[in-house]
C-alpha cells in the first residue's frame, strides 16, 4: 500500500503553479483505503527541500488534510479514504522555484493496521526505511510564454478581447492604450501579480528609449515606446505601445531585459511578485470562491532574464 500520483501527476514534476499548495489542486491517491485516523501532517509530512549545502530539514509545513468523497461509478471511480486532498495554510509564504517533499510515514496504516511502505520496500530487511517520498517544483516567478516558440513578449495589432482572454491573453490594456497595425502592443504576462514599485521607476524611463526595460528596434534605429506605470499590486502584465508608426515590410525586434541593480546600471533592477496573490482555482483562470489570498516570499519570487522576439510589419 503506497500514495499513488493523482490524475495528473505532478510527482517529480516542474513549474507546478503556486495556486496548487492552496485550492485543493494538490491530491494524494493510496492504493488501497487507509485508515482516516492515522493521517495527520505527522505522519504525512510536507516540507521544503533542504537548502543546498545543509542536511537539517525545514520544518514540515502544516497542511491540511481532507478526504476526497468516494465515487462508487465511472472511469473514475474511487474507494472511500483513498483520495485526500492536502491544503498549506493561507499564513505560510509561497516560494517560487521551489521544490517541496511529501513523504508518507509507516505511521500510516490500512483499516486492519498494515503499514504504508514505498513500492519494493522491504520493512524486514536490515535498516530499512520504507517511508514513502514523492517531491514537485513550483514554478518560478517569471514571463509567461504566449506562442509554441516559448516567445515571452507578445505583438498585438488590436486590443485583446476580454471575453476570450484567460490564461492565455494578458489582461486587459490600461486607460489610454490602443494596439493597432502601425503602432503595435508589446505586452509582457508574468504568471502572478507583480510589486509595482519593483518595476515602476524602470517604466517610468521608457520615455527615454535608452533606458527602457522593452526595447523596440529596427536595425540600429530605437522606437519609443509608452510602458504606463502599474497602479497597484493587482496586475500581471506590463504594457507598452509604440508612440510612432512603424514602417510596412520591416523586420523588427522586441526585447525585455530586466537585470539587478549594479553599479554600471543603479536604476535597474528585478521585477519581484506582489507580497500577497489571489489563490486560483484548478483553471488558473478563475479565483477560489470564496476568494483567499496567500503570501508569497520576496527571495525566491524575483524575475531577472532576458528575452527577444522578432516580428515583420505587414505590407501597405
Amino acid at each position: 500500500m503506497a500514495p499513488q500520483a493523482a490524475v495528473t501527476s505532478i510527482d517529480r514534476g516542474a513549474n507546478v503553479p503556486l495556486s496548487t499548495l492552496y485550492n485543493k489542486d494538490l491530491q494524494v491517491r493510496f492504493t488501497e483505503p487507509v485508515n482516516p485516523t492515522t493521517l495527520s501532517p505527522t505522519t504525512m509530512t510536507f516540507a521544503e527541500n533542504p537548502p543546498a549545502g545543509t542536511t537539517t530539514p525545514p520544518p514540515p509545513i502544516g497542511t491540511t488534510i481532507t478526504a476526497i468523497a468516494a465515487k462508487a461509478t465511472g472511469s473514475s471511480s474511487r474507494p472511500a479514504n483513498t483520495w485526500f486532498n492536502l491544503q498549506a495554510p493561507t499564513t505560510y509564504a509561497v516560494k517560487c522555484n521551489q521544490r517541496y517533499n511529501l513523504v508518507a510515514t509507516t505511521g500510516i496504516t490500512d483499516p486492519n493496521g498494515v503499514k504504508v511502505k514505498a513500492e519494493g520496500c522491504d520493512p524486514t530487511a536490515q535498516n530499512a526505511n520504507c517511508n514513502d517520498a514523492h517531491f514537485f517544483t513550483t514554478e518560478p516567478f517569471a514571463p509567461v510564454a504566449v506562442n509554441a516558440r516559448r516567445a515571452q513578449i507578445d505583438v498585438l495589432t488590436e486590443n485583446p478581447d476580454p471575453l476570450t482572454g484567460g490564461a492565455t491573453q494578458p489582461e486587459p490594456p490600461p486607460a489610454g492604450i490602443t494596439c493597432a497595425a502601425d503602432k503595435p502592443c508589446f505586452p509582457v504576462r508574468f504568471n502572478a501579480p507583480i510589486l509595482a514599485s519593483s518595476v515602476n521607476s524602470q517604466l517610468g524611463a521608457c520615455g527615454t528609449a535608452a533606458n527602457c526595460p522593452i526595447k523596440l528596434t529596427q536595425g540600429a534605429t530605437q522606437v519609443t515606446l509608452n510602458c504606463p506605470q502599474l497602479p497597484d499590486d493587482t496586475h500581471t502584465t506590463i504594457w507598452c505601445v509604440a508612440t510612432t508608426s512603424l514602417q510596412p515590410n520591416k523586420s523588427y525586434t522586441v526585447s525585455e531585459v530586466f537585470q539587478q541593480t549594479t553599479p554600471e546600471c543603479p536604476t535597474c533592477g528585478p521585477v519581484k511578485i506582489a507580497p500577497t496573490i489571489p489563490v486560483m482555482g484548478p483553471d488558473l483562470v478563475t479565483p477560489v470562491s470564496p476568494a483567499q489570498s496567500v503570501q508569497t516570499d520576496a527571495t525566491s519570487c524575483t524575475y531577472a532574464g532576458n528575452a527577444t522576439r522578432t516580428f515583420t510589419t505587414p505590407c501597405p
